[in-house]
């Protein structure tokens, strides 16, 4: 008895001992759930917290445009007026367009008595050439001939280079007016005188007793068509496509269009609000720094927008009206790795031109190649200068030095075989574009709220964005 008793205690105490094993692991200990509240309360914490933060960015974000909206003094939002910012008017460029071709009908109706005088030029060319071969070749005659008409050519060119000045001047037009004016008066001196360069040696080797008279004077008819074809360098003849296709043309003047428009809203949204209040109020050198580096990016972009509207869809434009099969206006400047390839490729026409009726002449002269490269550039910077300084009103010759020392030495500098040319040369033609433009739009906007310090003709000369606001220290 005493056995089966001991038997059973040990049953029970063993099948309590199993019965509670199970009870033991499926009951956790203290620090587990201790350690299993620590998460939820960290997990908890962690969400609260980047709820806050979230929360302190947007509020951030909502204060920042807050105070962008603010018209601060030198530089202010870029999509509201100063004048009207309560109203919020949107600016997308239309005043601008509208207000830089003011004058237009003066400007076209000048475009077509400057066209007449180039017309008049090829009468009064035909009736020397005619009345030179009647003459004897040996005598007094024609070089009286040949110096009274050197003498009437020289005073018709001073002429039309003086008229649209005058023009310009008296109707005081808006910048683009301008511009298309100049522009078009150099496109029509370097027309007339790359006719006069290639048919007025064909006079003098003249010689009426072997060759034809009727090869000697050009028709007329492919004057007019030299006039308005995309070219600058005389040829006889032209390639010409068979058909014109309207919807090509039409097409590229609407991108012509387009891009006037794209550069105009760039200017109101980007440029201008960063100048526009110089010479009201003193700048520190901090945010004069922040301006002209803020205006890198919008200026590469307004000089790659005038690329692509004269260069590529104008041009291709008129190439399509006119027939013109040669479509090479530029080549690929942007893979270039010096500033030789690229002013060579850059405007393939002007190059043509240049290294046609100046570079081959003046090389001959001069000898030294160096010193022709020179010359050429500073015909080139003196043109671009003329137009810039009666397009604004004022002379600021900082184009003029960029050609004449930053290009020259970069070009002679900046070889093909340097490594990184080409990168270096896209940073500095962005640094480059976008100094000039902040220089040429303080200046611009100093005109307007600095008065005059020399009241004499200098001013014309004097930049007034050197004296009328200075730098203040922070």
């Amino acid at each position: 008895m005493e056995a089966e008793a001991s038997q059973t205690s040990v049953r029970e105490v063993a099948g309590d001992r199993v019965s509670t094993l199970p009870e033991d692991k499926k009951k956790p200990t203290p620090d587990v759930l201790e350690l299993k509240e620590r998460i939820q309360q960290l997990q908890t914490e962690a969400v609260e917290q980047l709820e806050q933060k979230l929360q302190q960015l947007v509020e951030e974000a909502l204060r920042v445009a807050e105070v962008a909206a603010t018209p601060p003094s030198p530089s202010h939002h870029l999509l509201y007026d100063d004048a009207k910012y309560r109203n919020r008017t949107l600016k997308l460029g239309f005043s601008t367009i509208f207000w830089n071709f003011g004058g237009l009908h003066i400007v076209m109706a000048t475009w077509a008595s400057m066209q007449l005088a180039v017309f008049a030029l090829f009468i009064a060319f035909c009736h020397w050439a005619s009345f030179r071969v009647s003459l004897p070749i040996s005598g007094f005659q024609r070089q009286l001939l040949d110096n009274s008409a050197l003498i009437v050519l020289i005073a018709c060119k001073v002429g039309f280079l003086v008229l649209p000045v005058h023009v310009i001047q008296y109707n005081q037009l808006p910048p683009i007016s301008v511009m298309i004016l100049l522009c078009e008066q150099m496109r029509m001196i370097m027309k007339s005188y790359a006719f006069l360069r290639s048919q007025v040696p064909k006079v003098k080797m003249f010689k009426p007793h072997t060759d034809a008279t009727d090869v000697l004077l050009p028709d007329f008819n492919h004057f007019v068509y030299f006039m308005f074809a995309p070219a600058l360098v005389y040829r006889d003849s032209y390639p010409r496509t068979k058909e014109i296709r309207w919807k090509v043309a039409l097409w590229h003047l609407t991108e012509v269009f387009g891009v006037i428009f794209f550069i105009s809203f760039l200017f109101e949204r980007s440029l201008v609000p960063m100048f526009r209040n110089f010479g009201k109020q003193q700048l520190s050198p901090k945010e004069m720094v922040v301006a002209i580096f803020g205006s890198m990016v919008p200026s590469l972009t307004v000089m790659l927008c005038v690329f692509y509207c004269i260069l590529h869809a104008w041009m291709n434009a008129f190439a399509e009206i006119t027939r013109f099969a040669d479509r090479m206006f530029y080549k690929d400047w942007w893979n270039v790795n010096s500033y030789g390839a690229y002013y060579r490729n850059w405007n393939v026409v002007v190059h043509d031109w240049l290294y046609t009726y100046v570079y081959k002449d003046l090389s001959e002269l001069l000898g030294g190649k160096r010193r022709t490269i020179l010359a050429v550039f500073s015909l080139s910077a003196i043109v671009h200068e003329y137009i810039l300084t009666f397009m604004f009103g004022f002379c600021y010759p900082m184009l003029f030095m960029a050609f004449e020392v930053f290009s020259v030495g970069l070009m002679f500098v900046s070889r093909d075989r340097l490594p990184g040319s080409n990168l270096l040369m896209w940073l500095l033609f962005t640094i480059g574009t976008g100094l000039l433009i902040s220089l040429y739009m303080m200046e611009w906007f100093a005109r307007r709220h600095c008065p005059r310090f020399i009241d004499s003709t200098w001013d014309f000369f004097v930049p007034r964005s050197w004296f009328c606001s200075p730098l203040t220290s922070e």
